[in-house]
């Protein structure tokens, strides 16, 4: 699974590869910190993800990336090729 991080604030993009070959540099979890945008998309013939979310996630201030007004300023560059996750 390849789980893709978008950090808003500072236009930097993070991709993980979600396994448990560690010694192929895969990760078992990773954290997406607030503010940021994440997609992930299977590597193989299916993938099983789950997602949690910590004291302090209020989803109130949750919202698609797509009904963000503005947001496909930040789709250029290295990512335009996300935009089909919309």
């Amino acid at each position: 699974m390849e789980l893709i991080i978008y950090h808003t604030e500072t236009h930097h993009l993070q991709k993980h590869i979600l396994g448990n070959d560690l010694d192929a540099g895969q990760i078992l979890q990773a954290i997406v910190p607030g503010k940021a945008w994440q997609c992930a998309r299977s590597l193989g013939a299916f993938s099983l993800m789950g997602c949690i979310v910590t004291p302090g996630f209020d989803f109130r201030d949750f919202q698609f990336v797509r009904d963000l007004p503005g947001h496909v300023l930040h789709f250029k560059g290295e990512m335009a090729a996300l935009r089909h996750y919309l």
